[in-house]
C-alpha cells in the first residue's frame, strides 16, 4: 500500500518518508501526542505517495507499553480511503457549486424584486402623469368645444332663418371638432391598423405618425416579408417602437431615425437608430441594472417575458441602435400594455 519494495526495513522514518510532506508534521504531531498520553489512541487520516500518486489512508492503533511507561509495541490496521475521500471531495464541490448557484439567484431575485418594486412606483407614476395628459385633452378641447356647441343651440332663437342656419353651421362645424379631437386620441392610444394591419405596416404607420406630431423623418425598411405575430406581440412592439422614436425626439438633437425589420434565426427583428452624437451604451447599461431608465426598463423586462431580448449599442456617429428581438414562435402568455 505504502509502495514500500519488499525487503526494506522497516522503521518510523521510512513510514514517514512515504507520507505526503504536507501531512508530516500532523501525523508526527499525532504520533507523538500518542506515545505522551498513552490513554489516546492513534487514529488518524493523512495523505501518502505512492509512485508519484497521492492516496489518502486512515490508520487506527493500540499500542502497548511496559511498567515504565516505555513501549513495546502495538497492533492496528491501514485502510485506503482513496475513494472514500475523493467522493467527499466531490460532495463538498457539489455542495460548494449549489449554494453559488442559491446565492447567485437569491441575488438575482432580489434584483429583480427591487426593479420590480421601481418599475411598480415608476408605472403608477406614468399611469398619473398620463391620467392627467387625458383629462387636460379632454377638458382644453372636447369638453370646451363641447360648451360651446351646448351654448350656441341654446342660443338658437325664432329669428331668421338665415340666423339660425349659421347657428346651426357653427354647432356643425364644432361637432366636427369634437369628431376629429377624439379620432385623435383614438389614433395616439390605439389606432386601428394596430388590430388588422401587418407589423410592417404597424411600424411604417408609427414612423407616418411621428412624422406629422414630431417632425421626425423616418424610414423604415424591411429586409424580407415578416410573418404574422400575435396579437398581443405586436400590440407590445408598437408601443416599444414608438418609446424608442420618442427617446430620439427628446434626446438625439436629429430630427431623421431609421428602422429595419428583419427575420434572425426564428426570430423577428426590429433594430431602431438615430444619427445622434451622444448616446453611451454604458452610461445606458448603468441605468438599466439600477433601475433609472423606466421606458427602456419597462421594454427590457417585457421582452424578457416575451423570451425575447433588447440589445443596444452606439454607432460610429454616436447615435443610438437599438434592437427589439422577439421569437415568432413565442409561447409568453399576453403581458399586460
Amino acid at each position: 500500500m505504502f509502495g514500500i519494495p519488499a525487503g526494506t526495513p522497516m522503521s518510523y522514518e521510512t513510514f514517514l518518508a512515504a507520507v505526503h510532506p504536507d501531512d508530516r508534521d500532523y501525523v508526527d504531531r499525532v504520533w507523538s501526542n500518542s506515545l505522551r498520553n498513552k490513554a489516546m489512541p492513534y487514529d488518524l487520516e493523512h495523505r501518502i505517495v505512492v509512485n508519484g500518486e497521492v492516496k489518502w489512508v486512515r490508520e487506527k492503533a493500540e499500542l502497548e507499553f511496559d511498567d515504565r511507561g516505555e513501549l513495546l509495541g502495538g497492533f492496528g490496521t491501514t485502510q485506503d480511503v482513496t475513494e472514500l475521500k475523493r467522493a467527499e471531495q466531490a460532495l463538498r464541490e457539489l455542495n460548494e457549486t449549489l449554494e453559488r448557484r442559491v446565492a447567485e439567484r437569491t441575488a438575482v431575485a432580489e434584483q429583480r424584486a427591487r426593479l420590480l418594486r421601481r418599475m411598480t412606483a415608476e408605472l403608477s407614476r406614468a399611469e398619473h402623469r398620463e391620467r392627467n395628459r387625458l383629462a387636460a385633452i379632454l377638458h382644453d378641447d372636447l369638453q370646451q368645444l363641447l360648451l360651446a356647441a351646448r351654448i350656441r343651440l341654446a342660443g338658437i332663437t325664432d329669428g331668421p332663418e338665415s340666423a339660425r342656419r349659421g347657428d346651426v353651421q357653427m354647432v356643425d362645424g364644432l361637432l366636427d371638432e369634437c369628431m376629429r379631437a377624439s379620432r385623435d386620441l383614438t389614433m395616439e392610444l390605439s389606432p386601428p391598423i394596430l388590430r388588422r394591419g401587418t407589423l410592417g405596416e404597424v411600424v411604417e404607420w408609427v414612423g407616418e405618425w411621428f412624422g406629422e406630431r414630431h417632425g421626425l423623418s423616418v424610414v423604415v425598411e424591411s429586409a424580407e416579408a415578416i410573418p404574422p405575430v400575435r396579437e398581443h406581440v405586436q400590440v407590445f412592439l408598437f408601443h416599444a417602437v414608438r418609446e424608442l422614436l420618442m427617446n430620439t425626439v427628446k434626446h438625439s438633437g436629429r430630427k431623421e431615425a431609421r428602422i429595419l425589420l428583419a427575420l434572425d434565426d426564428g426570430c423577428v427583428r426590429i433594430q431602431v437608430e438615430d444619427q445622434g452624437a451622444d448616446f453611451d451604451a454604458e452610461v445606458v447599461r448603468r441605468k438599466l441594472d439600477n433601475a433609472q431608465s423606466f421606458g427602456l426598463l419597462s421594454i427590457r423586462e417585457r421582452l424578457e417575458a416575451l423570451e425575447g431580448r433588447l440589445e443596444f449599442e452606439t454607432t460610429p456617429s454616436g447615435g443610438a441602435r437599438f434592437r427589439l428581438i422577439v421569437p415568432l414562435e413565442s409561447t409568453a402568455e399576453p403581458i399586460g400594455e
